[in-house]
């Protein structure tokens, strides 16, 4: 009787152990979720960003108020900020996916003013 005693003390530890453990998982589970939602929300944002912007270049030919070099200029800084948000800030990835040497990537990145740490974010952000 003993032992049957035993057996099920222990069955109802490893119960509340599994449903302690559960309740973890669900805990972190909902906080990855939390910080991918908000990355997702801010390179959203990001992007609403470069639409209004390209709408605004649009118009702006549209007047023709702007040179060549110009909107060049203009829609190369935001490529290179998406490739940043796309890789967290990551450099050689982001020249990788821009198909160029991160040495131009880098170069192109001071001429604009574009600092890396400023999508790094992304990652921490969603690592937390």
């Amino acid at each position: 009787m003993e032992n049957h005693t035993a057996l099920k003390s222990n069955h109802v530890d490893t119960e509340d152990i599994s449903t302690t453990n559960h309740s973890y998982q669900l805990k972190d589970f909902a906080a990855s979720r939390i910080q991918a939602v908000k990355s997702l929300a801010t390179i959203l944002m990001k992007e609403l960003e470069l639409l209004e912007t390209l709408t605004k270049a649009n118009e702006v030919i549209k007047n023709e108020e702007i040179s060549l070099t110009d909107a060049v200029a203009h829609f190369e800084s935001e490529l290179i900020r998406t490739a940043l948000i796309q890789t967290k800030g990551h450099q050689r990835n982001a020249a990788r996916l821009l198909g160029t040497k991160v040495t131009t990537l880098n170069m192109k990145m001071k001429r604009y003013g574009i600092d890396c740490r400023e999508f790094t974010f992304f990652d921490s952000e969603y690592n937390n």
